[in-house]
Formats: C-alpha cells, sequence, structure tokens
C-alpha cells in the first residue's frame, strides 16, 4: 500500500484500505454523502470511525479488476473511445471520456478517486466489499441474524479483537454507499469501504 492515504487514518481504516479480497454483490440503498467542489471532479465522503472524510471523483479514469482479454472486448464494445493506459498484474486502468457512470460489461469496474481535488493526487479505487465492527458484545448467533436481518451476506471474520467483519458489496460507488449506509445503522461500531491504492497511476 505504501504510505498513508490520510496522516490521522485509525487502526480500522488502515486495515480496510490494506485488504484486496474477491468481489460480491449486494444491493444498496442510502446514497452517498456528495461535497459540492467547483471542480468537474466531485466530492464523496465515507467514515473513518467517527471521523468523515472526502474523496474526489475523477471522471475521466476507471480502473478495472481481474482484468482479461473477454472484459477488456467488453469494455471498448460498450466504451469505443476508451483505452487502456497501462496494466499491473490482473489491474488495468482506463482512460475514459469524462462520465460519472459506469455501464454494463463483463468487467469488474471501480470509479478512480483521488485524496484531494487534483487528478496527480494520491489516487484510490474500490475493487469491492465492506469492513465493519460490529458490537462486540454479540455472539455469532447474534451477528448471523443480524446479517439476516440486513440482507448481507459476510465474506470472512477479521482475526482481530472484536467483531470485525468483511462483507459481500459490488465494486465503486456502491460500496461506498453501502459502507456509509451501515455506518449509520443501529449495533455498527464502524463501517469503511475497502480502499485499494494502486501502486501509481501512470
Amino acid at each position: 500500500m505504501g504510505a498513508n492515504l490520510y496522516p490521522a487514518m485509525n487502526a480500522f481504516s488502515r486495515v480496510a484500505c490494506a485488504l484486496f479480497l474477491s468481489l460480491f454483490t449486494v444491493s444498496a440503498c442510502a446514497a452517498v454523502p456528495e461535497v459540492a467542489v467547483n471542480s468537474t471532479m466531485r466530492a464523496y465522503q465515507w467514515h473513518d470511525g467517527a471521523q468523515l472524510r472526502t474523496v474526489w471523483l475523477n471522471p475521466a479514469l476507471w480502473m478495472e479488476f481481474n482484468a482479461s482479454e473477454g472484459s477488456k472486448a467488453s469494455v471498448l464494445n460498450a466504451v469505443p473511445a476508451a483505452s487502456v493506459m497501462s496494466e499491473q498484474g490482473d489491474v488495468r486502468y482506463w482512460k475514459v471520456p469524462e462520465s460519472d457512470l459506469i455501464p454494463r460489461t463483463t468487467a469488474v469496474l471501480s470509479e478512480v478517486f483521488h485524496v484531494a481535488p487534483d487528478p496527480s493526487a494520491p489516487a484510490l479505487s474500490l475493487p469491492g466489499n465492506v469492513l465493519i465492527t460490529l458490537q462486540s458484545g454479540w455472539d455469532l448467533k447474534t451477528v448471523n441474524a443480524w446479517f439476516a436481518a440486513h440482507r448481507l451476506k459476510p465474506v470472512k471474520q477479521l482475526d482481530m479483537s472484536g467483531n470485525v467483519w468483511v462483507i459481500q458489496s459490488p465494486p465503486g460507488l456502491a460500496s461506498l454507499t453501502l459502507a456509509n449506509q451501515l455506518a449509520e445503522t443501529a449495533g455498527v461500531v464502524n463501517a469503511s469501504p475497502n480502499w485499494w491504492r494502486p501502486a501509481a497511476l501512470k
């Protein structure tokens, strides 16, 4: 991951940023908090424990996870003007016509965000899943009942003190939406999207 994205980021969110897990699908209802800025880069907020932090969406970039030749063809079929900037393993960086809308494709795509309203600022993306901490006194039966009541599917319980879980979510803004929704839900101590930071955007 490299240096912390925010100097005062708490331990919970540092774990969230280090996770890069398998991608799943789940519904999310609440809107992502949005902050108006005088820029084509729209600002969004997320919960870092008790603190709200801001990231800025870059409308000209997408990040693709689990990239393949088939998914590349799917993106180009949906957006012929898109072009590959670079590839790092199974992660592909796309330059696209400025838009906040990611089309339906077979590719696993996320918006690209920056930690400041500047496209040269460190970049982040969301491969999917949300990290949550539930009430420490809850036993497994209570936790599973809570998941069922909220129609959430756990991926795994992390080997940490407390009820810390990874739950399934789609990539991109949908996972940010779900994390913010859960942060305001009774029984949740912390909820953060699974931020992923590339080595570099070139």
